[in-house]
């Protein structure tokens, strides 16, 4: 929580009492805490690339005027190179207003049961698609992800394009967004590389 003063226009604590709101709109719990190590069931750590579930993600009721929810996570490290593209990941958006979570281990269809009539895409199709920044694990890399909710003011939005163009559009057109971040050195399973078993995710390091 040191961190909040550097960034403390964006926690507007007078907004809180005119919107009936106990808090701000902020995500409020995920499986890693801000800015640390995504645990590797999440990645495609000793997996296929592109493997990996989604985490569980809860998040506040969004600010006055709030009717439905879009998500999106990206590698921000890639975002903020000389070539974005390839860090724009995965979204959902048209999840109904009452819905403020996304479960962990996400169907994988392009309309998932659990979301209320959600739609998903990610740069490989329609599954969630977590963090692979390494190509081999002889070679890591880390890069910082951002799982962004937005608080979108229709009912349904109709994002078009590519999944950039789609998760710029929400940046642009949500009413307010809050996201939490978290890191991975995540490589698929390979030549050199130890399937899931020896990599075990279930080791907390």
């Amino acid at each position: 929580s040191s961190s909040n003063s550097s960034s403390s226009s964006s926690s507007s604590s007078s907004s809180s009492s005119s919107s009936g709101n106990l808090t701000a709109f902020q995500v409020m719990s995920s499986p890693f805490s801000d800015g640390n190590p995504i645990p590797a069931e999440y990645t495609c750590e000793g997996k296929n690339f592109g493997d990996g579930i989604s985490p569980e993600i809860h998040w506040t009721d969004g600010p006055t005027g709030t009717m439905s929810y879009a998500v999106a996570f990206k590698d921000t490290t890639i975002i903020n190179s000389a070539n974005p593209t390839n860090g724009y990941h995965w979204l959902m958006w048209n999840i109904p207003e009452s819905i403020n979570v996304m479960p962990k281990n996400l169907s994988t269809p392009a309309k998932p049961t659990e979301m209320g009539g959600a739609t998903q895409k990610s740069a490989l199709g329609t599954k969630f698609f977590g963090p692979c920044p390494s190509t081999s694990c002889t070679a890591r890399k880390k890069d910082t992800y951002s799982f962004t909710v937005y608080a979108m003011g229709s009912l349904t939005v109709n994002p078009q394009g590519t999944v950039q163009q789609q998760i710029q559009w929400l940046e642009q057109n949500a009413l307010k967004k809050t996201e939490v971040t978290g890191t991975s050195d995540a490589a698929p399973k390979g030549a050199n590389c130890p399937g899931s078993s020896s990599s075990s995710s279930s080791s907390s390091s």
